[in-house]
This record gives structure tokens, sequence and C-alpha cells, in this order.
């Protein structure tokens, strides 16, 4: 539709042409009946351009002239709707030159609660302006606060332990959140060390189950259970490129010495390297096939790389205490968690670039005197999510990987780690043995 007389115009006319705006003024209610002539609905938006212009709807003056040198866009929606954020309300006083401030973008707040999500919490209003009774022009008052950007919206599900207290059962139970907002929804009981395959079809996890020790896969389209690993000192596991194999460490043997293994359809078979076995503890398998692990060999502790044969090993890290590795959905870094400096810190080394001698090649993500750790990528590799008790509780927490935009998520709502009830100090590892998983 063509809107007659000036407005066919170039929409900045007045800015070149002031003593045109009588032109452009006049011609507002033959455009408004030209909508109407057409059938558009396009009252609602004549209005909010009228509001913005700082002109009244009835009234024009001669000498109005408009400040702004951007041309303002508007998307038609049905009337009593808005989508803007908190608008400031308009203040009619009389003006020869009126002027326009930019208005604010919306301002998002986030609300912590125990088990709820902190997400951003968008509240938009709008006064409409006052209609005008007489000619004059109208001047608008920015009255909201400066405008602040919202935090990036985040998706998927997190899956995470929490330890029950309760004496009736003492024990690890693994909960799921759906993002951007949602409640702790319980997954497996008598469960941690939650693993998910990369489809986010399968979930593997340590049993705490005196009935069902070991590594366990839950289905999750059909919530089906069954027992990939019998043995009960089988922990920490991790899904291979493919969905359908596992790595994972346990002290099974008779010397109770950790040593990596995988499994082979439903058989198992250990990680060896020149016919040798690899005596190491929390793998993860990369996208591209190898997997990077905690060992130390002759003194030299870290996280190693090594291809998914055992062999070409290249060490990473240089801590005794470097745990959870996570590598990244593109297999380009990993993230862990490390007391290096006398407390618990994740921290991401690039691949390509392993850990030199003075803790070069290092992004350290947390300063806090808080515990932080076991850390898991977003799905698409842009977050990273870790547990934190710096609030006095353990909360999940989100920082990008370089260690800015850091955010609370959501409180664990209960401990990390406690006293499992009937089973033996030397299979419980404390909380920094545990895993978190970010699926979609």
């Amino acid at each position: 539709m063509t809107l007659p007389g000036a407005l066919d115009t170039d929409p900045f006319l007045l800015d070149e042409h002031p003593d045109r705006g009588d032109d452009v003024l006049g011609a507002m209610p033959d455009a408004v009946a030209a909508c109407k002539a057409n059938g558009i609905e396009a009252i609602g938006l004549w209005r909010q351009n009228v509001a913005e212009y700082g002109l009244a709807e009835t009234a024009a003056s001669p000498a109005a002239s408009r400040a702004s040198t951007a041309a303002p866009t508007a998307t038609p929606t049905p009337r009593g709707t808005e989508i803007s954020g908190p608008a400031a309300t308009d203040t009619a006083t009389p003006s020869p030159a009126p002027s326009r401030t930019a208005r604010p973008r919306a301002t998002a707040t986030g609300t912590s609660s125990p088990g709820a999500i902190e997400g951003p919490t968008l509240a938009p209003t709008r006064t409409q302006p006052p209609a005008a009774t007489g000619a004059a022009t109208a001047t608008a008052t920015e009255t909201a606060p400066p405008p602040t950007a919202a935090p990036p919206a985040l998706s998927g599900q997190i899956f995470f332990p929490v330890y029950d207290p309760n004496p009736d059962r003492r024990t690890m139970d693994i909960y799921a959140v759906r993002l951007p907002s949602g409640q702790p929804q319980i997954v497996v009981g008598q469960a941690s060390q939650p693993a998910l395959s990369r489809d986010g079809k399968r979930l593997a996890f340590r049993s705490w189950d005196k009935a069902q020790r070991g590594i366990l896969v839950h289905e999750m389209v059909d919530g089906h259970i069954w027992t990939w690993v019998s043995y009960s000192e089988a922990a920490r596991p991790s899904w291979g490129p493919d969905n359908q194999a596992i790595v994972f460490a346990s002290q099974q043997e008779s010397d109770r010495n950790w040593r990596l293994y995988r499994t082979l359809g439903l058989e198992i078979d250990r990680v060896r390297r020149h016919g040798g076995d690899i005596y190491g503890r929390v793998p993860a398998w990369l996208a591209d096939g190898r997997i990077v692990y905690w060992e130390c060999p002759e003194d030299k502790c870290g996280l190693y790389l090594m291809q998914g044969d055992g062999t070409s090993p290249v060490r990473l890290t240089m801590a005794e205490h470097d745990l959870a590795p996570s590598a990244s959905p593109d297999g380009s870094r990993v993230a862990f968690m490390s007391n290096r400096d006398g407390n618990w810190e994740v921290y991401v080394v690039d691949i390509a670039r392993p850990e030199g001698p003075q803790g070069q090649g290092l992004v350290r993500i947390t300063r806090d005197s808080a515990r932080d750790g076991l850390p898991t990528w977003s799905p698409d590799g842009r977050w990273l999510a870790f547990v934190s008790d710096r609030d006095g509780a353990w909360a999940v927490w989100v920082a990008r990987p370089d260690g800015s935009g850091q955010r609370k998520l959501f409180n664990l709502g209960g401990p990390l780690e406690g006293q499992i009830a009937a089973v033996t100090d030397a299979d419980q590892h404390g909380w920094t043995w545990e895993s978190m998983a970010w699926g979609p």
C-alpha cells in the first residue's frame, strides 16, 4: 500500500527540509484513512510511530522536526501486544523543537531459588501515549534505567548427581534439568557419574544399588535399564564417537591398581599399549576416537592423550591432581579441574598446544576461594557448566571457555558427596570422581 501525500517520499524529509513539516504532518490523517481503506490493521503501528516521533495523534505543529538519524522499523503486531522492553512514560510538554532519545532495550534480571533455573525474566510493559486535545508537540521523557544485555539463552539438559543423606537411603541419585528453565527431575536412583551418549539416547552411570553394582545404561527413550559392566569397582564411563562403546577405569584386578578398560560389544577388554596395561583413571573419549585420561608414569603425573588403541601418548597437563577431563564436542580442547594452585578450580587446555613447563597454554576458567569442578561442555561447545559451592551451597554455574560470562544456573538441592550405605570406603572416592553431562 502506498501512503498519500508527503509520506510517499523519504521518511527523513524533515531532516533535510524542515520547512516542509506541514506537508508530512498534514498527510498523517490521509495515511490513516488509506490504511483503513485497504483493510490493513495498521492503527496500532500508526500509534506506535506517532509515539516514537513525539507527535500527537490528532494534532501537529508546523515547526515539528525530528533529531533521529536512523530509520525506525516495526513489525505489525496485534493491538494490545507489546514486544519491546520496559518503555518510557511519555510526558507531553509544549516544545518548539522536540527531540527523542533512543529507547532502552529490555533489561533482564535473574532470581534464584533452590531447584530452580536462574534465567532472564522479562516483564515488558508500555504506557500508551495520552491523546492530545490541541495543536501541540510532545517530548518523550525517558524514565527507564540504563539498558543491560540479557544473558544468552541456553538449551539442552544437564545431568548431575546429588547425595541423599536420609538415614534410610544414604545414596547418590542422578537428576536432570531442562534448560533454559525447569525443575530438577530424578532420572536414576542409587546412581552417580552420569555419561550421556552423543546422540542423547543413552545414559551410562555407576550404580550404587547393592543388587546391581557396576556400570549400567539407562535407555532415554523407554526408560529401560540394563547392566553393561558388572564389576562394582568400575567407574567414570565415557561414550565413544559411535555411541556403541564406552571406556572406563576400574580396580577390579587383584592388585587393586587402576586400569583402563573399554567395551567391545558386550565384552570387556583392557586398553593396552605395546602389550602392557595402561594404569590410568578418569578416561574421556574424544569425537575423533582419541582418549584423554589421567596417568602418572615415572612420577610424570597429569592428563594424557592417546589413540583409541592405547598408542601415541602425549602429555597434556603437568599436575598430579588434574582430574575430571571433559573434551569439547569438536575435540579441540579439554576442560578439567585441578587443585594445582591450592584450591579446586576449572581449567581448559588446547590439545594442539599442551601445557608448558610454566603452565603456558592453560586457560584458568574460575578464580574463587570456593570449590569449583566437574566441567562439562554444552552440545554446541560454546559454554562450560561446572559445580561450585561459592554461595555456600552446591550449584551448577556456567561460563564461556575463556572464563567470561559466569553465572549461576540452579542449585543442586543437596551435597555432592557423603557416606554411601553398604559400600566400602575403598570404593568411594569423593566428589572429585563425580561427573556431569550436558546433552541435547
